[in-house]
């Protein structure tokens, strides 16, 4: 938990302050368009469009409620929390009402204090804000037969949506943040073990770094929380994703919900997704492999997890079969240009905790573990140095990307890295800054060779 801690502790000051970028942007369009959600109390007639309300103690909210919802059979609940310097209108500006969550009653609060930092209502890390969500939900559960909750925040909502879950436990069935990390007094236990944790990140998110949800992740599985899953956007950056999230919550309901029909549907929405970040094969693999053991399952559902689990587990060996042949005889510990390190990269996420990629990481184990030591150490000692001192963190970040490629800050730090040498003012050698570009060189050409060879391994994934 070390790690996690140091990772929040270094970045939470900046966090509480910033805007994230597509807030600004969103802000300023809603000023030109001034058009405004009708005001309706929330009720089970109030179908198929956007209303905006308030909970009994003042705190805004828009809603949706599907068009085809049933009383007497209910529907989730998932709450939608925004970011910094935005208000309870962002979630249906970028998330498609009657299309994000089709089946669900989907709310969006607005933050629950007022931050003048922002000027803003923000979600902050309080006992109060997490009860405020509480009595919301606890208000729509009388309005609405609500079978599930899910929340899902984005940038400083998404921080929030973690703490609010083991703040409130009993209120929680699955939770996702996106451009996220965990509060280090985000409460994690036992008690939230039947939560499933999902977190979708950019690996170029410069507002929160990718590095946060790793070590969030981490966090949650040290915890042993048995339903945890990280989603990597490649080269995304901190805008959110709406289909992504989709996905994401489509595996979070598809890991905890009793209903067979409800499993189904999220293993059909993650295989048929239309992302253009492709699918998420961990998440595939782990509903399919639920759906496929429930009982009651009927032979057709059996049929169609077997088929998808399989087909993932297949696609996993070829993949780690690529990687082999690209390494050769050689170890992990050394980038050389090869595409064996960007294969290796993509695979251990994407396909993370799938048996063939489990086993494959077990066999090269010691590798692994010597790359993960090179990228905390050499990485600890650029971030202590990048701003103070840049000829200092010169050779850290150079062993990083040659020794610790599996650093989650890897891409940042090969940017820094192109920009000093560009510039020339560093007081290395010619010796060193000759070996600089060797490596930056080796390790650009290892990522975009080893990405290409992995997509088109997936591409023609088809169960």
């Amino acid at each position: 938990m070390e790690k996690l801690e140091r990772q929040v502790d270094s970045f939470l000051s900046a966090l509480v302050l910033a805007l994230c970028v597509l807030g600004t942007a969103s802000l300023a369009s809603a000023t030109q368009d001034e058009k405004k959600h009708d005001r309706k109390a929330p009720a089970p007639a109030n179908k198929g469009e956007v209303y905006a309300w308030q909970a009994e103690d003042g705190l805004p909210y828009e809603y949706f409620v599907p068009k085809d919802y049933d009383p007497s059979v209910g529907a989730n609940l998932t709450l939608v929390l925004h970011g910094n310097g935005l208000d309870e209108r962002w979630t249906f500006w970028n998330h498609p009402p009657g299309k994000f969550r089709a089946a669900d009653i989907v709310v969006s609060p607005d933050g629950t204090t007022f931050t003048q930092g922002t000027n803003a209502n923000e979600f902050l890390g309080e006992r109060k804000d997490a009860d405020r969500v509480h009595a919301l939900i606890g208000e729509l559960k009388k309005i609405f037969t609500v079978k599930q909750v899910f929340l899902y925040g984005h940038s400083q909502g998404s921080f929030f949506v973690f703490f609010f879950a083991g703040e409130h436990p009993e209120d929680v069935n699955g939770v996702l943040g996106h451009a996220s990390g965990v509060w280090n007094w985000s409460r994690l236990g036992k008690f939230g073990h039947g939560q499933a944790i999902g977190l979708l990140h950019g690996t170029d998110d410069a507002n929160v770094p990718y590095g946060q949800s790793v070590g969030g992740r981490e966090a949650y599985r040290e915890a042993n929380y048995p339903m945890v899953h990280l989603r990597t956007l490649w080269g995304r950056d901190h805008r959110p994703h709406w289909v992504e999230a989709e996905n994401e919550l489509a595996w979070c309901e598809g890991m905890v919900s009793p209903d067979l029909a409800r499993v189904g549907a999220c293993l059909e929405t993650l295989l048929g997704s239309k992302s253009d970040y492709g699918l998420d094969f961990a998440a595939i693999w782990d509903v399919a492999s639920r759906l496929e053991k429930m009982p009651g399952a009927s032979a057709d559902q059996t049929a169609r997890a077997t088929k998808a689990r399989t087909a993932v587990e297949k696609l996993a060996t070829s993949v780690s079969a690529a990687v082999d042949q690209s390494l050769g005889k050689g170890k992990l510990v050394k980038v050389d240009g090869r595409p064996w390190m960007g294969l290796a990269l993509r695979f251990l996420e994407e396909f993370d905790e799938v048996p063939p990629c489990a086993a494959w990481s077990k066999a090269r184990a010691a590798d692994l573990a010597a790359v993960d030591k090179a990228g905390l150490r050499s990485g600890t000692e650029y971030w202590e140095n990048v701003e103070r001192s840049p000829d200092k963190a010169f050779s850290a970040a150079v062993e990083v990307l040659e020794q610790g490629w599996r650093n989650a800050s890897s891409t940042t730090i090969a940017s820094t890295l192109e920009g000093w040498l560009k510039q020339g003012k560093l007081k290395a050698g010619k010796k060193d800054l000759a070996r600089a570009e060797d490596v930056l060189d080796g390790w650009k050409k290892a990522r975009t060779d080893g990405f290409k060879a992995f997509e088109g391994l997936v591409k023609d994934f088809a169960p």
